[in-house]
């Protein structure tokens, strides 16, 4: 078995979890694979691409937004993440810090996988598609930091569904339906359900409520600019792209998915009331 450490060093100080999960799994007969020149015994790959391309599985050491960077690779590559959570509420990680004792288990086979949905966003611009990019946790329309309120156009299936005024728009997974879209007044979606949300961010309208669509329905948002607003559409709350006047972005299921490894007795909704809890 090859098994790849990737870790967020500024979560993982001078890689001390990283270090001692090698070891570990080292001793238990796995080859690991690392981009990390500090940690000893490991197959040094400095390529992203090749390093998951190489391994029969990856352990993301960091947080949730260590997990959503490594989702990429991982669902371009179909191999499957375990997450160690050392960030402050890790909704995607499986492994807290003292849950090592699980490794034997996992280099036994008893463990299973979650295949959980990705959105695929594509920016249309005059007839062109000028960007397009896959998300795990959820498609981000927002305003920039001193602009007005934004007026979304959204479309479903062709039909308009609503017009929005409103600070953004927020598309989620059932995965990310306990990310931003729940801080903005959205529902929980248990990972098993294929949907998709669409929360507004601050709408102006009382009335603007967030929807759960089919996995199967396009929406289709065009980007209404009234007083030269600064408006940016991200994926993951990883990249940042300039939207102009009269964009269209559809956003669909994406034909790309991730598999995230479970192996401890700790269902979804253990793990939501504990985390909830945690948020007071």
């Amino acid at each position: 078995m090859k098994i790849a450490i990737v870790s967020n060093p500024a979560r993982d100080r001078d890689l001390k979890e990283s270090k001692k999960t090698a070891e570990k799994l080292i001793n238990l007969g796995v080859h690991i694979l690392t981009d990390k020149e500090e940690i000893e015994g490991a197959e040094l790959i400095k390529d992203t691409d090749m390093l998951f391309k190489e391994a029969d599985m990856v352990i993301v050491i960091g947080g949730d937004g260590t997990l959503l960077l490594a989702a990429q690779y991982g669902a371009k590559y179909d191999v499957p993440l375990l997450g160690m959570n050392m960030g402050r509420l890790g909704f995607l990680v499986e492994l807290e810090k003292d849950d090592t004792d699980l490794y034997e288990k996992i280099v036994k086979g008893e463990f299973t996988t979650e295949s959980r949905m990705m959105l695929c966003a594509k920016v249309e611009r005059e007839g062109k598609v000028v960007y397009s990019g896959d998300a795990l946790n959820d498609i981000v329309i927002s305003k920039g930091a001193l602009s007005k309120m934004i007026n979304l156009e959204i479309k479903i299936d062709g039909v308009t569904a609503s017009d929005y005024f409103a600070d953004g728009l927020i598309l989620a997974t059932p995965t990310g339906s306990t990310a931003y879209s729940l801080s903005a007044g959205g529902p929980v979606v248990a990972p098993a359900i294929e949907a998709i949300v669409v929360t507004p961010v601050c709408a102006h309208t009382v009335t603007s409520r967030p929807l759960v669509i089919s996995d199967r329905q396009k929406t289709e948002i065009t980007v209404k600019i009234h007083h030269n607003e600064d408006v940016l559409l991200s994926r993951d709350g990883a990249e940042c792209v300039p939207l102009c006047d009269g964009d269209k972005i559809t956003v669909t299921k994406s034909d790309k998915r991730v598999k995230l490894i479970r192996c401890s007795d700790r269902s979804f909704f253990d793990v939501l009331n504990k985390k909830l809890s945690e948020r007071k």
